[in-house]
């Protein structure tokens, strides 16, 4: 057994059609988390596969520049995730001390979405998608504190795989002045400082 708590940077890409007359971009980023128990089945001494459940805060931003329009708007999307991933150890480089890389991923459920911020006086994306999948890479020290106690620090890099954006504003004009849709992809990005605890 396990827990994790990750605090760190999210933020998000966003694509677009590039015959739309409005410039979609991404708009900063802001401090979000994961936390969670989490259940390590060893494979052999330097092995182990990792599941578990965290509750995952993720921030989208968007910027929007162009036919007379521009306009920022915030939301902010809550999800539980069901993460599968291996954690993989080197000998020991000092006393009682690994260093561990994950590779893996996670599939997430949405629970909660809400706009933050908004220049507009009707939001643009007008509903989310409710599942989300990731790649999750990260790397860190584990240090051994007892018979079966470890604690852990690291970094790890959390990748959005599916478009966050289910239902979108379609009243975009083209560069010729017709209203298109642009088809715009959001995919959400989490950077963080990762803390555990294995007993």
């Amino acid at each position: 057994m396990g827990l994790k708590f990750a605090p760190g940077f999210s933020f998000n890409r966003v694509s677009a059609d590039d015959k739309a007359a409005v410039d979609f971009k991404g708009n900063g980023l802001g401090i979000r988390f994961i936390a969670g128990p989490e259940v390590y089945f060893l494979i052999g001494d330097n092995a182990a596969f990792v599941t578990g459940v965290w509750f995952s805060s993720r921030r989208v931003g968007i910027k929007y520049v162009g036919a007379g329009t521009s306009a920022k708007e915030t939301y902010n999307l809550q999800y539980i995730s069901l993460p599968a991933y291996l954690k993989l150890y080197t000998n020991e480089i000092a006393t009682d001390m690994k260093v561990y890389f994950n590779v893996g991923g996670s599939f997430d459920v949405k629970i909660k979405d809400n706009v933050i911020k908004t220049d507009l006086t009707d939001s643009y994306i007008r509903k989310w998608r409710p599942i989300d999948a990731t790649i999750l890479l990260g790397t860190g020290i584990q240090l051994q504190m007892g018979e079966s106690t470890f604690l852990l620090a690291g970094v790890s890099y959390n990748r959005g795989l599916i478009n966050a954006a289910s239902k979108r504003r379609f009243d975009v004009p083209d560069k010729s002045g017709n209203t298109i849709d642009p088809k715009l992809k959001i995919n959400t990005d989490l950077i963080s400082l990762d803390l555990g605890l294995r007993f």
